[in-house]
């Protein structure tokens, strides 16, 4: 009944926070965002470690997973793959690089030193594509290159 009820809570609190930033032309997501700050760490309402929350969040993101694979059109992918390989490959180095020299300087060992990296290339690609589709970007070319770069490195991280 426990989980019911922080179930309600979480549900409650995300729709009236999306209600209440849509007037501020604020993006749902960032209402979700709040909600979970607000009924997690700061009321206590639900406890973040709980297996029912973790349940959720991994039905949410295999959904939202699952969404943005539906969304990319793999004919933009197919023609736009090696241009997207470069400016990843790009990044990947900038971000290995930059991480690798705080971590030199601040003396952290190799291990943090390479989860920083992992953090850094990991650019949160369900909350750009709920942000590009909350403005309506769906069908741009822009929304399918900066969709397929988080995909690319979403697997890179996962690997």
């Amino acid at each position: 009944m426990e989980e019911l009820s922080s179930f309600a809570a979480i549900i409650f609190l995300a729709s009236i926070s999306a209600l209440i930033l849509r007037r501020f032309r604020i993006a749902p997501v960032a209402a979700y965002i709040i909600a979970g700050l607000v009924v997690g760490p700061m009321l206590g309402i639900v406890n973040p470690d709980s297996r029912s929350v973790e349940f959720l969040s991994e039905i949410g993101i295999a959904l939202m997973s699952f969404q943005i694979g539906l969304s990319v059109r793999s004919e933009f992918l197919m023609s736009h793959g090696p241009r997207m390989l470069l400016i990843l490959a790009l990044e990947l180095m900038f971000v290995v690089f930059i991480s690798s020299a705080i971590g030199v300087v601040v003396g952290m060992p190799m291990v943090f030193t390479f989860v920083i990296i992992l953090i850094a290339v990991n650019s949160s690609t369900m909350i750009a594509f709920k942000l590009l589709e909350g403005k309506g970007m769906t069908r741009s070319s822009l929304f399918t290159l900066i969709v397929g770069l988080g995909i690319g490195e979403d697997i890179i991280a996962m690997v």
